[in-house]
Formats: C-alpha cells, structure tokens, sequence
C-alpha cells in the first residue's frame, strides 16, 4: 500500500488533528470543511453547531490539551466553555499552519472509492471533483438530531406547542413563562434542565423512559471526577471491586437524590452492564432545584396531546397521567448517517445493527478499532467514539495510529487481528445497551494504539522514580503517549504536563 494523498473530510477538533498529523507524516493533504471556520461542534456561529450559550465541557482542562500543544492561555473554569474551546482549535490551527491546507466553505458531497483505479473519489458541493490515495472522515457524530417517532406529528396537529431537538435550544428567552417537557436523560438533558429551572417562570419536568446512572463531573471536594478515574493506579492496579466501590462513593449521593426526586433506578442497577449513565455538572445548583422542587421526573411522554380544562396543552404519559406541555425539547441523541457523504457501497461495507434484547436496535460502525475500514486500509474514520475519558485525544491517537499506517511507519494490522478486534466489539455490544455501540475504554484504547507506535508509557521505577509515580498516580492525558516511540518529544518539554 502507498498512499501519498489524502482528504480529511470536516474540520473539526479531529479533522484539525488529522490534518496536522498528516502534514507529520510528510503526506500531501486537503482538508474540506463546510463552514469558513474550524472548530465543529463547538463554533456555535455555525448553522450546524448544537452548542447552547451556556455550554462547557464535561472534561476538565487537563485531559483536554492535545499532545503537543497546552492551553496558550488560562481558562475561565476547570470545565471550559464552549468560546474557550474553539478559541484553543482555533490557536492549534494557526500554531501548526493548518489554514493552508484547508478548503474552507466547501462541503462534501460525496466520497466513493474507485476501485479500477485504487482511488478515492471527492465530489464537493460545489461540483468539483478530486482524487486521492486515502480518505480520513472527520465529520462526527453530531450532526443528524434524532427526535421520538412522534415528534412531527405532535408539531403538525399542535402548533401551539414549541417541539424543538436540543440542538435547536440556545437560551432560555423563548420559553419564559411556559410549562417545559424535557425528553430524555442525557448530558444536555440535565444542562437545559438546570438552566431553565433557574428562572421562577418556567415550568420544568423531565420525561424519560428508563433511569439512569448520574455521574457527577466533581467530587464532593469539587475536583474534576474525570482525574480522579482516568488514572492507570485506578484502571489497572485496583481489583474491580475496589474500583466500583471506588465510583460508587464517587456518585453515590447524587444518585439518591436523583431516585427520591423519582428518576427511576436504571434496568440493572447503578452502573450494572447496561445501565446507561449521564454527566452532571453541577451538582450542588441541581440537587438544590430537585429538592425545591423546580425540576421534576415523570413517565416517558407517549406523544399524544390533550387540551386541559384550562385551555392549556398537555402532554400525555405512559402511566395515564398528563403534565402542562407549552414547549418539548428533545433530548434524544442523533444518528450516525455516514450515507451523507460516504458512497452507497462504502457505507453498506461498514454499517451494522446491534439488535438488544430489550427491543433496541442501534447501528454501529464495523470498523477496526473503530478507526479503519477492516478490508480497505485507505479509509479511516476518525471522532466517531464515545468514551468516560476525553474524545478528541483519543481523535488525535487515532491520526496518529492512521497516518502512521498510510505512512509505512508501522504495518497495517493482519486480518487475524482485525477479526479478532471486531469480534472483541460484537461481544461487547452483546453485553451492553445499544447506545454503546461506539464505546471505547479510555486507558486501554489509548494503549492499544499506542502500542503499535512503541509509544506505550510504561516505565521502569528504578530507572526514572518519578516518572514512574507520574505515569501511575497522575491523570492519563495525551502526552503521556510522546515519552517514547514514533512521535517522541524531549522529556524536559513534557515533564511540566505530566
């Protein structure tokens, strides 16, 4: 395999990973982005950008700087916000040069590979059309809102009730004086929840269909729960008993305040193997609200809608009972749609379907590592993970392996091993719920990568005594993975970030 070009398709904090890691590699590179500016998700200036006003992240600062690269400047919070972060990918680009190499307002139409000629064929929106040797995909999850089946036909037979996705939320001003349903348990779920809760003339409830387990992003000292669990001491020294009775002191009181407010207890318990979980922020103003009573749970919304005594619009629930519905965000996730840009053939070679035995189905991607097409080592998908750890690091792990690959630095996986990773991803997907099915255990997937780049931190103790305690006590962030191997950098130049 000789690959000598290659389109990054999205410019986001992975295509802006993938790019650089490229440029590395002495690979030639085009980098096609939509928008007339990097950052993706979070650029909220774009159309397509579903950050509200007051997001920030729920990974601390720490684990979010890339490898090479440390915040150039002090954020506002352990948790940046939104502006914060697409100021950092922002300072990224121009620090390495990238804008060069990027086609800016210039959406892909379509990629396909053209097998005659082992190229890749890129049509833009624009109607251009070019050739390369290899395709990063970049675009994200992010992007295609997923709402309830009901969703349209409430809107339509209801128009006095505001049913909106979450990625349209921005702020609270529309939904001043009104009744709110938030549907669904998610991340955004709880930050809408809490922000609008914090206006005495808004209304708010929470419809899901199931519970769910509540991680809080501090502890209850306030230190970022993300250090506290992404250390190697935590993930591989400490027994598995330990470790969960290590989380659960972690999140057990937010639990229980959770189920006496009345979210239901997940299927399997707190934390079992398919209990699906959701990040809190801040924890101490939530739990405030429950207790006061500004936020509430009731049943999962069936999506049929009745007129109240009152006039006013009600949403029905499962259970029989009703709730004041002047406005419905949906909280319900998106789907994963790579037919958007990636060739019928392509696309049908890597799309599965996890079926659950609760009912549930979800697509997921039949790829290695997530990352490479098992057939074809010319097309990488890139930021398509879900992980407690932070996902853009593990984007730029993923360029790194990628490149390297295209490269020739280090040879491409065997079949044997392919199969056996995607066999390894089946079983999982059997043992979890299905919106897992882009998962990926921090520690280990890093390692893993890392591996095969010789770039693995592991360290003798009598031959550095502290980096050795660094390495295990201290929270993992990228640039453990540029102490050795392909990619290393000086040890002076890292041991600050350590």
């Amino acid at each position: 395999m000789t690959v000598k070009s290659v389109a990054v398709v999205g410019v986001g904090s992975a295509g802006l990973a993938a790019i650089k890691w490229c440029r590395e590699r002495g690979l030639e590179v085009v980098g096609y982005e939509r928008e007339s500016d990097c950052g993706g998700v979070w650029h909220q200036g774009t159309a397509h950008s579903p950050a509200y006003d007051s997001l920030f992240t729920n990974s601390s600062n720490k684990l979010m700087e890339l490898s090479d690269f440390p915040f150039p400047f002090k954020t506002s919070q352990v948790f940046p916000k939104h502006a914060e972060i697409l100021r950092y990918y922002r300072a990224y680009k121009d620090h390495f040069g990238l804008d060069k190499f990027v086609r800016w307002n210039t959406g892909v139409r379509r990629v396909e590979k053209i097998h005659e000629k082992g190229v890749w064929r890129v049509e833009t929106e624009h109607g251009d059309v070019d050739y390369y040797d290899a395709v990063m995909l970049c675009t994200g999850k992010l992007w295609d809102p997923r709402l309830p089946p009901w969703a349209h036909d409430l809107a339509e037979q209801h128009p006095e009730i505001d049913v909106l996705h979450a990625k349209m939320y921005r702020n609270p001003d529309r939904f001043r004086k009104r009744s709110v349903v938030i549907v669904g348990i998610g991340n955004s779920a709880l930050d809408i929840a809490l922000e609008l809760s914090q206006h005495e003339d808004i209304d708010v409830c929470i419809s899901c269909r199931r519970g769910t387990s509540i991680v809080p992003t501090r502890d209850s000292a306030g230190n970022p729960t993300d250090q506290k669990l992404a250390r190697r001491f935590v993930q591989y020294k400490l027994p598995s008993k330990a470790r969960l009775l290590y989380l659960y002191y972690l999140v057990n009181a937010a639990n229980k305040s959770f189920r006496d407010a009345g979210l239901p207890e997940p299927p399997t318990g707190l934390f079992g193997p398919r209990s699906p979980s959701a990040n809190l922020k801040q924890t101490p103003e939530f739990l405030r609200q429950l207790r006061n009573g500004r936020i509430r749970f009731v049943p999962e919304a069936t999506g049929e809608s009745v007129i109240g005594s009152d006039g006013k619009p009600s949403l029905q629930l499962a259970d029989g009972s009703t709730v004041r519905a002047d406005a419905v965000i949906c909280c319900t996730g998106y789907t994963l749609r790579l037919d958007k840009v990636l060739g019928p053939k392509e696309t049908e070679s890597i799309s599965r379907v996890a079926h659950w035995k609760g009912g549930r189905s979800v697509p997921w991607l039949r790829m290695y590592r997530h990352c490479m097409h098992p057939q074809d080592p010319t097309l990488f998908l890139c930021g398509f993970v879900t992980s407690f750890g932070n996902e853009t690091c593990i984007s730029e792990m993923q360029s790194r392996w990628a490149t390297a690959v295209m490269a020739g630095l280090i040879p491409a996986p065997t079949s044997e091993k392919i199969e056996k990773d995607l066999a390894m991803t089946e079983f999982f997907l059997n043992q979890t719920q299905p919106s897992l099915s882009g998962f990926v255990r921090y520690i280990p997937y890093l390692d893993a990568m890392a591996e095969d780049l010789g770039a693995t931190p592991e360290v003798d103790f009598w031959s550095d005594p502290r980096l050795y305690l660094q390495m295990l006590f201290n929270p993992v962030v990228p640039a453990h993975y540029r102490i050795f191997g392909l990619d290393a950098l000086p040890r002076e130049q890292l041991r600050s970030r350590l």
